[in-house]
């Protein structure tokens, strides 16, 4: 992991092929529908500045936002960095360790943004970092191995 994800960082959803910056109270949560940009700058031991621009792909988001958010981290790299920012591919339940420190150790997976009944799979991974998948809401994805979060309107 490059850094402990306490950088500098701006999130990007793209919206009709162009990126829309997201507001800070929602930094960690996606939504499967979309494609985010995440521009992080942090500064080495060295003092030099570092830059990562890693682009989520959410699992329902289709080939044309994936294709979007592809161009416009391009064209962030080129505007920001001058080209020297290190991108990084992330697709929906692959997400790097470093990506997750980013939000305190801690991100959320929705299917809407719309207030309305959810469940969520609460996960810990091996570097204690915790995701919240939105599974369907229905009593046969519940186990008793796991942990679940059940939100109503």
């Amino acid at each position: 992991m490059p850094d402990d994800g306490s950088g500098d960082k701006k999130i990007y959803k793209i919206v009709d092929s162009e990126r829309e910056e997201v507001d800070e109270e929602n930094y960690g949560i996606f939504n499967s529908s979309d494609c985010y940009i995440i521009s992080y700058t942090y500064e080495t031991p060295k003092g030099r500045p570092e830059s990562y621009i890693y682009y989520w792909l959410g699992n329902n988001a289709g080939t044309a936002v994936e294709t979007a958010a592809a161009f416009q981290v391009v064209q962030l790299d080129g505007e920001e960095f001058n080209g020297d920012a290190t991108q990084v591919r992330v697709e929906e339940g692959k997400e790097p360790n470093h990506l997750i420190a980013m939000f305190g150790g801690g991100m959320a997976i929705v299917t809407s943004m719309e207030a309305r009944n959810a469940l969520f799979h609460i996960r810990l991974n091996r570097a204690n970092q915790i995701k919240a998948y939105e599974i369907e809401c229905k009593a046969s994805n519940l186990n008793s191995n796991d942990t679940f979060l059940l939100t109503k309107e």
